[in-house]
């Protein structure tokens, strides 16, 4: 490290600046100089806005991609969106929403990259007026801070997957009801084919509280969605990646599943909901349902899940 006992400064702040960089500097060959530092300090305000101007531009690229993906589907499909895809088409994050999701991610210390990773979330009054909902800075603190702490693989849940988490303060309409399929087989057509899942998560009144879901009750929620929207993802020929992990590794999950029911039991009583009557309940392993729910409840820790289980989700979904 050169000597710099003996310069020369302009000001006694330069002189505390040389002063500190000596002591911290020591043995570092890549500490900046003194007037580098200086200079750094300078421009640092404007690099800053420049990184957040660009996050808000990525982030309104990713919402922009998935609505330009929906209105391409609708077309190659020759039909009209359903009234939860209009919706989705309809509402667009504002400015304010936007700087809202970066000033969050700043304070809870994330990175760019992940802030622009994060679907953007906002709250909605009245789906029909898209009046927004008040308050939701909190809402959005504990999701951003749940979906960073997941237990689920980023690749399972980055844009490509989701771009939006709308908290809706209305009871969920039929047609989102009437879209899941229970007793169905991972990897059949039937189940790749789903022409109705955006890459959106809704989230609406509890029914038997009315009262929106917050915290990790909604978490629970966006997790079991973003399992809907891996498993359905693809091709109608090419199961997704996420299928193919309980499809290729069926005789473990199965055992998991086993020890799972004989042990803690469903983790809700949707994902029981899925076990056929007849005693056959190895039909209710490949139910998107009833993995969704378990992959739910295994991110948030919001029900037990059987130690055979809990390695199954860390082995395959933490990668």
């Amino acid at each position: 490290m050169p000597d710099i006992s003996c310069a020369t400064w302009d000001t006694k702040e330069d002189k505390a600046m040389s002063d500190e960089w000596a002591k911290k500097g020591a043995g570092n060959p890549y500490a900046p100089s003194p007037e580098v530092a200086k200079a750094i300090e300078k421009i640092r305000p404007q690099v800053e806005r420049a990184i957040e101007e660009r996050c808000l531009e990525c982030l309104q690229e990713n919402v922009e991609n998935a609505r330009k993906g929906l209105i391409e589907r609708l077309h190659r499909e020759g039909r009209e969106p359903t009234d939860l895809e209009r919706f989705d088409l309809e509402v667009k994050p504002t400015e304010k929403e936007y700087r809202q999701m970066y000033k969050v991610g700043k304070e809870l210390g994330m990175q760019p990259w992940e802030i622009i990773n994060c679907p953007v979330i906002i709250g909605v009054k009245d789906p029909g007026t898209l009046e927004r909902l008040e308050g939701m800075e909190a809402r959005i603190i504990e999701e951003m801070s749940n979906f960073r702490s997941s237990k689920l693989s980023s690749r399972f849940r980055d844009v490509e997957v989701v771009d939006q988490i709308i908290f809706i303060d209305k009871e969920e309409p039929a047609e989102q009801k009437n879209r899941r399929i229970v007793g169905a087989v991972l990897g059949k057509s039937v189940l790749v084919n789903r022409p109705d899942l955006s890459r959106t998560v809704h989230i609406f009144r509890n029914p038997e509280t009315a009262e929106l879901p917050q915290g990790k009750e909604a978490h629970w929620i966006v997790i079991h969605e973003i399992c809907h929207l891996n498993i359905f993802k693809e091709k109608p020929s090419e199961p997704s990646e996420f299928t193919k992990i309980f499809v290729d590794n069926l005789k473990e999950w199965e055992r998991a599943c086993n020890a799972q029911l004989d042990g803690p039991g469903p983790v809700s009583i949707r994902a029981g909901e899925c076990i056929p009557v007849d005693g056959a309940r190895e039909l209710a392993f490949s139910d998107p349902e009833f993995i969704a729910e378990h992959v739910a409840a295994w991110d948030t820790e919001l029900a037990e899940i059987c130690p055979e289980m809990n390695e199954f989700f860390n082995k395959y979904l933490t990668k």
